[in-house]
């Protein structure tokens, strides 16, 4: 069954560059996205989650892109929404850069997991919905890794434009960004991985990544993406594509999704964004 769409909902939809309509499963009562993450992150220790920040070399390009794209080279406040539970970046964050204090954001569990792994007076694991932080536009920048793939479109707008919302002005966003192309050209390219394609709804963006739980992810391509920073408020997007190509990564790839090969490799987008800085004022 569709999910039901509310007269908001669909004015909103209305005013939203190519919109992705609900899916099929969007909304069922069998699937809660806080019970199931908390499951993944907490109970299960991430047996079944593909986790980027676990890869040393992905952590120092991210040092690199805040201190390249902050103007004093020393951001003070970051935000990390959706952080997930292993702490690897937020450690690499207060390492590198020795005045930084980190908010992470996500479900209850997960954050709890979290503060389990890391325990510094630098950072802050704090339970908020993503698509409504309600923060103050104080942090110097916001690190988005592969937490905007909710099946619900509206959802993961909202949450972009609640980061924008966070953000001072000139604030940086980094983020990576899961891509539909991926699973699709990995299916396409291999033989032996065809059965892949039927994971996929290209024109939909959507990839199956839990067949038991019958759940989907929203995954973006690039232009869709840059619409969406735009309506967001973001400037200036940057894109390029990431490929998770590195030892740990290929680890990560073989253990999630069994991807094997010297050419089979995942990629992802990596965006580097802003918000408009604030206008100066005269007072006479």
């Amino acid at each position: 069954m569709r999910q039901m769409v509310t007269a908001a909902e669909s004015a909103a939809r209305g005013s939203m560059k190519w919109p992705i309509p609900p899916g099929e499963g969007a909304g069922h009562a069998s699937f809660d996205a806080s019970d199931y993450w908390d499951l993944r992150h907490g109970q299960l220790q991430y047996e079944n989650v593909y986790s980027v920040t676990d890869d040393s070399e992905l952590r120092v390009k991210l040092v690199n892109l805040l201190r390249a794209g902050i103007q004093s080279g020393e951001p003070s406040q970051v935000l990390i929404p959706g952080c997930g539970s292993r702490a690897c970046l937020e450690r690499e964050l207060v390492e590198s850069f020795p005045f930084l204090s980190v908010l992470a954001t996500d479900y209850p569990g997960v954050v709890e997991a979290a503060a389990r792994r890391l325990c510094h007076p630098r950072v802050k694991f704090a339970s908020k919905d993503t698509r409504n932080l309600d923060l103050r536009p104080e942090f110097d920048a916001a690190v988005v890794i592969n937490s905007v793939l909710s099946d619900c479109d509206p959802d993961n707008r909202a949450m972009l434009k609640s980061v924008h919302a966070a953000l001072r002005p000139n604030g940086l966003l980094v983020g990576l960004f899961p891509t539909i192309f991926a699973p699709a050209d990995i299916g396409f390219c291999e033989e032996r991985e065809r059965w892949r394609l039927e994971l996929v709804d290209l024109s939909n963006s959507r990839y199956c990544f839990d067949e038991y739980a019958k759940t989907t992810h929203i995954l973006y391509t690039p232009l869709r993406l840059r619409a969406i920073l735009h309506e967001a408020g973001f400037v200036a997007p940057s894109m390029e594509i990431f490929f998770c190509e590195s030892p740990c990564l290929r680890d990560e790839a073989y253990r999630i999704y069994g991807l094997e090969g010297e050419d089979l490799v995942l990629y992802e987008l990596l965006v580097t964004s802003r918000k408009v800085a604030s206008m100066s004022v005269g007072h006479s």
